[in-house]
């Protein structure tokens, strides 16, 4: 069993700050960490739905950038630019342009 973690700074003491009572923290949990963090938080359900996620990508000049950075950004913007259907159902391949069906 692996446990994986990534550690961003300041976020570990912001966790710990609210796992003493000091605050409330939004976080994005992955389902794979579901099961461990309610172990640590309590999930505050919010009336009103949270903010919509935005992002950068960062990327050197055209002439420095690789065929698989270029790749990926473009894939990026094109699954950022699509609705999700509203029952969360999605179809074929929805990865990265290097991954392939299997």
């Amino acid at each position: 069993r692996y446990r994986v973690a990534l550690e961003i700074d300041g976020v570990q003491a912001r966790l710990a700050a609210t796992q003493a009572g000091l605050g409330v923290m939004g976080v994005f949990v992955p389902p794979y960490a579901l099961e461990h963090l309610s172990t640590l938080l309590c999930p505050l359900r919010l009336s009103s739905p949270p903010p919509k996620l935005e992002f950068g990508l960062v990327v050197p000049p055209e002439h420095l950038q690789t065929v698989a950075s270029q790749q990926f950004a473009e894939w990026l913007r094109t699954v950022s630019s699509r609705r999700v259907p509203a029952d969360n159902q999605k179809g074929g391949h929805d990865g990265p342009p290097w991954i392939g069906e299997r």
